[in-house]
């Protein structure tokens, strides 16, 4: 919290983007909110199962990819019903995690990208 109203009450983001669409637009400004909001949300929801599902038929295979989808749709329902907190948390949780492979994949192809690193500035470098 880090806005008030004239009256003291304490805006989170969310009240304040409410609050200030309807300053300017009247009522109007909440359901233009609300429906911006399920767009989003839904287009959110939607990408991102299609994104993951691609990675996961990348890395375990097409017969795999149910499972995946069984882990995105418990996490979508546990998601709607948690505190934000803990929703919070766990997306920051997960894309850490998402960076263990890439670290791992830095440090064994590190030869490789040097060497080529080298031979591309050896073509093309400015004598």
């Amino acid at each position: 919290y880090n806005t008030l109203l004239p009256n003291g009450e304490k805006l989170s983001a969310n009240l304040l983007t409410l609050k200030s669409t309807e300053y300017f637009l009247g009522s109007l400004g909440t359901v233009v909110i609300f429906t911006t909001m399920i767009f989003f949300a839904y287009s959110t929801i939607i990408g991102w199962a299609y994104y993951g599902e691609k990675c996961a038929e990348y890395a375990f295979g097409e017969k795999k990819v149910k499972y995946y989808r069984l882990i995105f749709l418990a996490s979508v329902m546990v998601g709607a019903m948690a505190k934000i907190d803990f929703v919070w948390n766990l997306a920051d949780l997960s894309n850490g995690l998402m960076a263990i492979p890439n670290l791992i994949a830095l440090i064994l192809l590190h030869k490789v990208v040097s060497s080529e690193t080298r031979w591309y500035f050896s073509k093309h470098s400015n004598k």
